[in-house]
């Protein structure tokens, strides 16, 4: 229940329309938080898989999804009555409208973080490999700048349509896939070769290349991200 009530109080002091709207609460045959339906589901689901879905995804909408997100997290960070730290910013946690209008979601996880604090640092791991910068997996340090790097991740996925990880990856070689990531992205720029997956935006794919997902902390902005130019 304790929990519950933490995602109960983060929902309902959001509003913005790319942090998913809570409308309802239900507690017969358990606790349970409603929202509006999502016809197009998660992104998780429109970019990996499911009933032939996979990489159907269209450029632009993916576009759409990159700033949609950003500005949802700016929010959070920035312009939310209390400052919140998502802490499992995902493509399963980002639900789609049914024009590719993405939406926060899955306050779970989520701390306020004073104004007069830095970071929080806990001792029991919680999110999702993959999507977690070193700080957290080491030390257990986390602000803002935790869910800018998963963010990252997120733009990577959008870039290459491939997951962060798969089942063959330890926590411990995270970091590596997302070098590949990057790799992959700056090698197709170099060479002047057509985006993956449909994709027909040079600009954002060039916007979306660079080093979003960086181990360096100190390197991560936590605002949003300038818009690139279709």
């Amino acid at each position: 229940m304790e929990s519950f009530l933490s995602e109960l109080g983060h929902a309902v002091n959001v509003r913005h329309p790319n942090v998913a709207r809570l409308v309802g609460v239900g507690l017969e045959g358990g606790e349970h938080l409603v929202f509006p339906f999502s016809r197009l589901g998660c992104l998780s689901r429109r970019l990996h898989g499911g009933s032939g879905e996979e990489g159907t995804m269209p450029w632009e909408a993916r576009y759409k999804v990159a700033l949609g997100a950003a500005s949802g997290l700016e929010y959070l960070h920035e312009r939310c009555a209390r400052r919140i730290v998502h802490r499992d910013v995902k493509p399963a946690n980002i639900l789609l409208k049914d024009d590719y209008e993405p939406q926060i979601c899955d306050f779970g996880l989520a701390k306020w973080l004073p104004a007069k604090l830095t970071h929080y640092q806990v001792t029991t791991f919680e999110g999702t490999f993959g999507y977690v910068p070193p700080e957290y997996t080491t030390h257990g340090i986390f602000n803002e700048k935790t869910d800018v790097f998963a963010f990252g991740v997120v733009l990577l996925e959008l870039l290459t349509g491939r997951r962060a990880i798969d089942g063959t990856i330890v926590p411990e070689q995270q970091g590596r896939g997302l070098e590949d990531g990057r790799s992959r992205s700056r090698r197709t720029i170099r060479r002047g070769a057509a985006p993956p997956r449909h994709a027909r935006s040079p600009t954002l794919h060039t916007h979306l290349a660079g080093p979003k997902a960086t181990d360096e902390p100190a390197s991560r902005n936590a605002s949003t991200p300038k818009s690139p130019t279709l």
